[in-house]
């Protein structure tokens, strides 16, 4: 129910954190993993209709299903 949140960046890459753990960042090697994570499933399964994201990032593994048109809700 209660978290600290906090923003942070160090030498170009900007940091999420809730409690104190990275959740998300802009290091190349993070984003490509985000990325990854939201397009394996779509690539996967023939037409994806929709989409569950659970976890506490920053949007980007959910952002990459909008390059699949099936799992807009149409």
């Amino acid at each position: 129910m209660n978290a600290s949140v906090a923003v942070t960046e160090e030498l170009g890459v900007r940091s999420f954190h809730v409690c104190g753990k990275v959740e998300a960042s802009t290091h190349w090697q993070d984003m490509r993993l985000q990325r990854m994570l939201g397009h394996l499933p779509a690539l996967l399964h023939p037409e994806p209709r929709s989409v569950l994201v659970v976890g506490c990032g920053a949007g980007v593994t959910a952002g990459s299903f909008v390059l699949y048109p099936r799992s807009r809700g149409s």
